[in-house]
């Protein structure tokens, strides 16, 4: 399912998690796909992140002077991860110069976070969240999710699997954070229908 989006006019922060829940865009509580309250039209709580290297990043720091924000949570032991990853980035790289900035939060420790960078070579930050804590607080219990907060501060959007309707709504929305047209992407290999990966806590699949 795919949530609504906001322009960068009105100071959109856009969190990209990979992670799954299910959302729709209205800014009411709702049930995503796995039946947990939706965070939608919630105040993103206070949380922080390591990055390669120890240092501290909170989501303060994220949202720095009011950028819109892509936060991509990344579960590294799912394969559909991987395969989300290499559209993500190619959408991330595709708007440039890009008026948001971009971060992915993996819950795995520092050895194979370079690894993952060192594979998928992402044009944006990679963070460390081993508990998966700042999943948790966002509502992110799967791979992959992408969630949209505005500059209140409020979650506005998540978008919840893989798919290629999926993809194209997240190609469409990031377009429009930036100002610009949709850039031409090529999801024909992608399922039509949205898949859903590993859940970051219990470590099971939630299925299709």
């Amino acid at each position: 399912m795919v949530s609504s989006a906001m322009s960068t006019r009105n100071g959109t922060i856009i969190l990209g998690i990979l992670a799954a829940v299910g959302m729709s865009g209205a800014a009411h509580a709702q049930t995503n796909a796995n039946g947990r309250t939706s965070q939608v039209g919630k105040a993103v709580p206070p949380f922080t992140t390591l990055a390669i290297g120890g240092q501290r990043v909170s989501f303060d720091d994220m949202k720095g002077q009011g950028s819109p924000i892509f936060i991509y949570f990344i579960n590294g032991s799912d394969p559909l991860s991987s395969q989300a990853s290499n559209y993500i980035n190619r959408i991330a790289s595709a708007y440039s110069p890009s008026k948001t900035k971009w971060f992915g939060i993996i819950n795995q420790p520092e050895e194979k976070v370079r690894s993952y960078q060192a594979e998928f070579n992402p044009p944006y930050q990679l963070l460390m969240d081993t508990n998966s804590s700042s999943m948790q607080l966002l509502g992110a219990q799967s791979s992959p999710t992408l969630v949209e907060i505005g500059s209140d501060g409020k979650i506005k959007r998540e978008w919840t699997g893989l798919s290629a309707p999926l993809m194209k709504s997240i190609n469409r929305e990031v377009a429009r954070a930036n100002g610009m047209k949709p850039a031409e992407m090529d999801f024909s290999k992608l399922p039509s229908t949205t898949q859903v990966g590993l859940r970051f806590v219990a470590g099971t699949n939630n299925g299709g």
